[in-house]
């Protein structure tokens, strides 16, 4: 699934935000195994193991938005709208802090 969400960021904003959102969440969510690799400065490979179900995807910077892409299991595919919505709903708040400073 590919998930797609717009930010006004210039891109060294944008790539500050999007680092310090992975590494929040990687460490919040490290008991379900959560990992990331940055491939290059704007391109990074994640992972996640909960319950027995993978989730693995790619996190893709551009100049104004935020590209997502998830192998959304076939059990997991009826929550694919509610995710969605949170993830717009998270990015959002990353850019709001980011305009702030990332406080």
């Amino acid at each position: 699934m590919r998930f797609e969400v717009a930010h006004d960021l210039d891109m060294e904003d944008a790539r500050r935000m999007a680092r310090k959102a992975v590494d929040e969440y990687v460490s919040r969510y490290a008991h379900y195994r959560a990992a990331v690799q940055w491939r290059d400065a704007d391109h990074a490979t994640l992972s996640l193991h909960a319950r027995g179900v993978s989730l693995q995807g790619t996190l893709s910077l551009r100049p104004s938005s935020l590209v997502l892409e998830v192998e959304v299991p076939l059990l997991l595919r009826p929550f694919v709208s509610k995710a969605k919505q949170i993830i717009e709903q998270h990015v959002q708040q990353w850019v709001d802090r980011a305009h702030r400073g990332l406080d």
